[in-house]
């Protein structure tokens, strides 16, 4: 080893190849196959954050999205409620589909109110001498589980079975919307249930 002071600096100079070998080694960077190994990482680390994040984003928007539905049926629900209480006369009276007279701009000419589901039964419609549809409720699942709109009772609380008795004798009318935007999904069902007297029978 040779050593050469100028000024403050000192120079060393190695006679030892093996050893400045082995210094050069010991300070190389990262191999090819290093880097490829810790981008695999990185962009596996990654896609897992977008995909916790995408799944996140979904059930918000399932959730909101259901949400919204109850709330614009709980609104609906008290129109459904007023028309029905000033029933005058019941037309049909089916377990998803009711159709009656009832004086509903306080004109004293009672109009013809029909409130159905859909074609595809999602969906609890209304129209008023057949004019255009109006939505009153979405994700309306009482067909899928197997549960009436309408459910009609006398005037002692019996419920009644027959369709065309219930035209005439009944006194109370039950309205349950089972509102599930995805059926066997999150967020769970949600009921929605009011019962009306009839003012006029």
């Amino acid at each position: 080893m040779i050593s050469l002071v100028v000024g403050n600096l000192m120079l060393t100079h190695s006679s030892n190849p093996r050893r400045t070998e082995k210094r050069v080694l010991s300070e190389r960077g990262f191999t090819l196959v290093e880097l490829i190994v810790v981008c695999g990482l990185m962009a596996f680390v990654i896609g897992a954050i977008s995909l916790m994040f995408e799944g996140g984003y979904k059930t918000y928007a399932k959730v909101d999205d259901q949400i919204v539905a109850q709330n614009e049926a709980r609104r609906n629900m008290h129109r459904i409620s007023k028309y029905i209480r000033q029933c005058k006369l019941i037309e049909t009276a089916g377990q998803n589909e009711l159709i009656f007279s009832s004086d509903i701009d306080d004109d004293d000419i009672p109009e013809t109110v029909r409130f159905y589901l859909s074609d595809s039964n999602t969906s609890l419609n209304q129209t008023v001498d057949d004019a255009d549809a109006y939505e009153l409720g979405r994700y309306i699942r009482n067909a899928a589980v197997g549960q009436p709109i309408f459910t009609y009772y006398d005037g002692s609380g019996n419920e009644i079975t027959d369709s065309n008795y219930a035209r005439t004798a009944s006194r109370s009318i039950r309205i349950k919307l089972v509102i599930d935007r995805v059926v066997s999904e999150s967020p769970s069902a949600y009921d929605l249930e009011s019962s009306i007297q009839l003012r006029n029978f």
